[in-house]
């Protein structure tokens, strides 16, 4: 039988062992955090259209294999999937418009969409998971967390909206990038020297780590975010006359 609350008690589910199917009515509009955290057994999940507030943490360390969020949750919040070891895939639905910190952390997500409502993706969203291929991130994306896409080897390419106004550090540390690329409209970022940089030039955020070129100058560069170069082990040589600002781990790897 579903669950059909309207509202909810604090974690009556957490730490339960033996639960393996969940079912969350349209009448259920809010789940308290941590609701289902620590279910270990726990491998399907369906929700219905109505839910509004995951709370945070509530599937965290569950064995969960898919999971469809409905078009009336705006917000995944901090840790909600995180640690899920059996998340593969996920598919969002129009109107969610913020994945935040550590949404999806630790979870094998391989297979994801992006909808056009979604604004921001919160820091270490999708750190450690399994996302592969080219990301086309849509119009309406403003901002991208610090490591938000952290050790995901997979991702290849990734584009970036005229909205993107914020990138993290490390955004895509540890991931086998080949190139990056920025809609024309885009204000605040540009590629130069296939790098991603302030549109004065000065700064740069991330390099393109799986490129195949061996070296790399700009000396027009003061500027180096944390995590930039980090791991281009096919580049012999940075010339970088006038910078004098380098970030954590900006050169590592």
């Amino acid at each position: 039988r579903p669950i059909a609350t309207v509202t909810v008690a604090e974690a009556p589910f957490k730490g339960l062992k033996t639960l393996k199917k969940v079912e969350i009515g349209a009448k259920c509009t809010k789940l308290s955090p941590s609701y289902f955290a620590g279910c270990s057994a726990l491998e399907s999940v369906t929700i219905a259209e109505g839910l509004a507030d995951f709370g945070t943490g509530s599937f965290s360390g569950t064995a969960i294999t898919a999971v469809t969020v409905p078009s009336t949750i705006t917000t995944i919040p901090t840790t909600c999937f995180s640690n899920c070891s059996a998340l593969t895939e996920v598919v969002f639905n129009e109107g969610l418009a913020s994945i935040d910190d550590q949404a999806f952390s630790g979870s094998p997500v391989a297979k994801v969409n992006w909808p056009a409502s979604l604004t921001k993706i919160g820091g270490y969203a999708f750190s450690n998971s399994n996302i592969v291929g080219d990301i086309v991130f849509p119009a309406s994306l403003k901002s991208i967390g610090t490591q938000a896409f952290n050790n995901n080897a997979g991702i290849t390419s990734v584009a970036f909206p005229a909205a993107l106004t914020s990138i993290g550090n490390g955004a895509f540390k540890g991931c086998a990038v080949a190139a990056y690329t920025i809609d024309a409209a885009n204000t605040s970022f540009i590629i130069k020297n296939k790098a991603v940089a302030s549109t004065d030039g000065t700064k740069l955020y991330l390099y393109p780590v799986a490129d195949a070129a061996t070296s790399f100058a700009d000396n027009g560069v003061s500027t180096i975010a944390a995590y930039t170069f980090y791991g281009a082990k096919n580049l012999t040589s940075i010339v970088l006359d006038n910078c004098y600002n380098f970030g954590d781990y900006s050169l590592a790897g």
